[in-house]
């Protein structure tokens, strides 16, 4: 219990400290106990008593490290939440989602947490803070836009090599495709992901930090109105990231102009993952897609 709790040492001593010093105590306690539990007989009612205390404590001791630890990776994510200056946003969501739980929701409990699992782990991974998820929609915030696209783009590849449930496969909208060379270019749940860049009002509070304003609104608009399976990011994405997409794991295309949020014609750009074998999207919407 002490190895565990010592990784809160880092983020918060005084309360790695406290649990300590119950810890100590509730030990003696327990030790005073089990003498006292062997002395006494077991049909007496003070026998009872101090077993019942010793579960109880043992319980207090377990909610208290369980606590800790949450605490512990609540503030470990923190770490990775832009406080200051400009803010690259991601919006995902999930196609046909509706259908795909009227298909199997069996399956697709077991398809969300895959989606879930690896968009926090990839969203840590490059240095990204999930804001929230709604449903199987997440927001994502980045203080650098290129690891942003590097994610989402990680993402896409991530969802397209896992074995998804088979009563989700069967279904048409989570089908396996692929290309004229039989390489699979989507299978399983098709997220679409809208990225953004600008500066964002910050809402703080000791558990969570949360973003308002035009990038998650765009961000939440390029996700509606893209394919299930693309990347779409705005030109401000475009020119923060041109010229050091470095370890070149994906490109940007552009997609000509749209209306979007505060801008009545600008360029978008699809963000291709070169893992993938190349997608054909349609042509984007311009509606929201219905669920």
């Amino acid at each position: 219990l002490r190895n565990i709790l010592q990784g809160i040492n880092g983020e918060n001593g005084r309360l790695y400290s406290a649990v300590c010093e119950y810890i100590n105590e509730t030990e003696q306690m327990f030790k005073l106990l089990r003498t006292l539990s062997t002395r006494t007989p077991e049909s007496s009612p003070d026998h009872h008593i101090l077993i019942t205390s010793l579960v109880v404590g043992s319980a207090m001791v377990a909610a208290i490290a369980y606590v800790s630890w949450r605490y512990c990776d609540k503030r470990k994510l923190l770490k990775n939440a832009p406080r200051s200056g400009m803010i690259a946003i991601a919006c995902s969501d999930i196609q046909s989602s509706t259908k795909l739980w009227q298909h199997s929701s069996e399956g697709m409990i077991a398809s969300i947490r895959i989606h879930n699992e690896i968009f926090r782990k990839t969203c840590f991974k490059y240095d990204g803070y999930v804001v929230k998820e709604v449903g199987d929609a997440f927001m994502m915030a980045f203080a650098d836009p290129l690891k942003c696209a590097e994610c989402c783009s990680e993402v896409m590849y991530q969802l397209n090599n896992v074995d998804w449930p088979g009563s989700i496969i069967t279904s048409r909208h989570a089908c396996t495709e692929t290309d004229l060379d039989g390489n699979i270019t989507m299978s399983g749940l098709r997220v679409r992901i809208g990225i953004s860049f600008g500066d964002c009002d910050k809402i703080v509070s000791d558990a969570v930090i949360n973003y308002i304003g035009q990038p998650v609104t765009e961000a939440e608009t390029l996700e509606a109105r893209a394919n299930g399976g693309q990347i779409i990011c705005t030109i401000e994405v475009a020119q923060a990231i041109e010229n050091r997409n470095l370890k070149s794991v994906f490109r940007l295309e552009p997609l000509g102009k749209y209306s979007v949020g505060r801008f009545d014609d600008t360029t978008l750009f699809s963000v291709v993952s070169l893992k993938i074998p190349e997608r054909i999207f349609g042509e984007l919407r311009e509606r929201p897609q219905t669920r």
